[in-house]
């Protein structure tokens, strides 16, 4: 895709979040010089990258549990430790 499309297209999925009821797809087909329909899928398909890239993203929840040494107090924290790591967290004791 060309840079001024590239442009064209932030500037569409811009101007169509600023104020929908304002630009409408048929009024930004107007202001782009491009269809309704075209101004539609320009759209959506702009927001599904964003949507796309915004998954991508992961983060990680890692911490560490620190108790005394007795016998209850560590049973505890280790049965915390796995039902944390059971839903994916990385505990440490």
């Amino acid at each position: 895709m060309s840079v001024q499309k590239e442009e064209r297209n932030k500037l569409l999925v811009e101007k169509r979040n600023s104020d929908p009821k304002k630009y409408s797809f048929g009024v930004l087909g107007a202001i782009f010089g491009i269809s309704k329909i075209t101004a539609y899928q320009i759209y959506t398909n702009e927001i599904k990258k964003i949507t796309e890239k915004k998954k991508k993203k992961t983060s990680y929840l890692e911490f560490s549990i620190s108790t005394g040494n007795a016998p209850e107090l560590m049973k505890t924290a280790e049965m915390i430790k796995k039902d944390l790591e059971h839903i994916g967290m990385k505990v440490s004791v």
